[in-house]
Formats: structure tokens, sequence, C-alpha cells
């Protein structure tokens, strides 16, 4: 495994899996093939500040506005965007694994 994916990895573990999963609904949605569902730049502005960009943006606000939601950690100042680049990277060859599967 790559450096980017083992980062990406423990990244992962430690600050989405408390509610995500790749493939299955824990508190917040699967994240599989999320890279394919959102652009980059959209998920890392969700990440940063998920409150102020539903005020923007339609999807964000959509998610917010539905009564299991449960605010997002903002990770503005906890990520990097290498990091983000780090979990997305991880998050799309977890996706493909799945994929394989089917």
């Amino acid at each position: 495994d790559s450096i980017e994916y083992k980062n990406g990895r423990k990244l992962f573990s430690s600050y989405c899996a408390v509610c995500h999963s790749i493939n299955i609904k824990i508190v917040g949605p699967p994240l599989n093939d999320i890279h394919t569902k959102r652009p980059e730049i959209w998920i890392k502005h969700y990440l940063d500040n998920d409150e102020e960009f539903s005020k923007i943006d339609s999807i964000a606000k959509s998610f917010r506005a539905k009564q299991t939601y449960i605010d997002h950690p903002n990770f503005d100042t906890t990520l990097s965007e290498k990091n983000v680049n780090e979990i997305l990277y991880f998050i799309a060859k977890e996706s493909k694994k799945i994929q394989r599967k089917k």
C-alpha cells in the first residue's frame, strides 16, 4: 500500500469512522464513491464548515435539513488539504475493492 493510502486510512479511522463507513450507514451515510458523487472542492468546503457552506449550497442545506442530521464537525483547522486528499484517496481505493467483490 502507498503512503497516501496508509495516511488516508489512519486519518479516516481517526476522523471519519466514528460516524461513517465505506459501504454501510452508521450515523452518517456510507462514503462509498463519494469522490464520484461530489466534486473534491465541494467535499472540502463541506468538511471545513458544513453549517456555513449550507447557507450557499442547496445540497449541503438539504443534508442539514434531514431529521436524522447530526452536526458534522468542522475540520477547517484540523485537516489540511493534503489530509483531505489522502482520505479521499483511501475512500476511492476502498470503493474500488467493494466494486470488485460484486
